[in-house]
């Protein structure tokens, strides 16, 4: 948090994949007057309605100087699997869930897997581009989790996501710049910070 350098009494959206509490409780030690909102992508698919949507539906324009996608890129993945797939959210999460990872398997074989995707991915990124205020960031996080790998995602693939998103997000030109924070392998980290329209891109 003191690497981002956000002013006290900041606003901060946090998507995560799964419940944690940690960013909640660092932001509290740090500012307590700091707002914090946690929006969990399983209740996001619960509703219906594709991520992006909710992002767009839910907040004003420039609510937020931060705004956290913790862990979720693998979820976009396998959500964006399923879809293409006809496999429903909750066959998804249960029976379903080998069906995607063979899905998710061949589409990466095949070189299809950035053609599904990467929309989806697109669309999100930008809809909290739209949520963020004036110079406000995206921070996006990843990291191995064995369970995640136990489920039969590819090593390679898993482990380079966040490669991956840098690629995309450059091929796609957003209003958005990549700030690089000290201390932070960018392997595993990456910051966006919204430009305007005009403001050439480095």
């Amino acid at each position: 948090m003191a690497a981002l350098q956000l002013p006290f009494g900041c606003s901060v959206l946090s998507v995560v994949a799964r419940g944690d509490d940690s960013l909640a409780r660092a932001l509290y030690h740090r500012d307590p007057t700091a707002a914090l909102i946690t929006l969990d992508m399983r209740t996001a698919g619960n509703t219906g309605r594709p991520l992006a949507a909710l992002l767009r539906e839910q907040f004003d324009p420039e609510a937020f100087h931060l705004i956290v996608l913790r862990h979720i890129i693998g979820d976009i993945v396998q959500s964006a699997v399923a879809e293409q797939e006809g496999i429903t959210a909750d066959s998804g999460a249960g029976e379903g869930q080998p069906a995607v990872m063979r899905a998710l398997r061949a589409y990466w074989r095949s070189g299809d897997l950035d053609n599904t995707i990467v929309p989806r991915f697109l669309d999100i990124v930008d809809a909290c581009r739209s949520a963020l205020r004036p110079q406000g960031r995206v921070l996006l996080a990843h990291q191995v989790l064995d369970s995640d790998l136990r489920l039969g995602h590819p090593l390679e693939l898993y482990a380079d996501y966040i490669p991956l998103a840098r690629r995309w997000l450059a091929e796609a030109a957003l209003p958005l710049r990549e700030i690089l924070l000290d201390g932070f392998d960018p392997h595993w980290w990456l910051c966006l910070q919204r430009t305007s329209t005009g403001e050439p891109r480095p």
